[in-house]
């Protein structure tokens, strides 16, 4: 999944991938958890506007990539 982060304002979305062909996209609730990872990404990195890459996996959250907007 990917989320887009402006400020406190988290929107989260899911994409077809090669794994997962058949996923519809379109955007998803945001949980309490992916609300918890986008906030304290801001926070490490001092960031307000940029997107993460988000595997859920049965042990959680798994973080791949952070894109940075200037």
């Amino acid at each position: 999944m990917k989320l887009y982060v402006t400020g406190e304002e988290v929107r989260a979305i899911v994409k077809k991938s090669p794994l997962h062909s058949t996923v519809k996209e379109g955007l998803i609730p945001v949980t309490p958890a992916l609300k918890k990872l986008a906030v304290r990404v801001a926070r490490l990195f001092g960031l307000d506007i940029f997107g993460l890459d988000v595997v859920e996996t049965p042990d959680g959250l798994i973080l791949l990539d952070i894109n940075d907007f200037p």
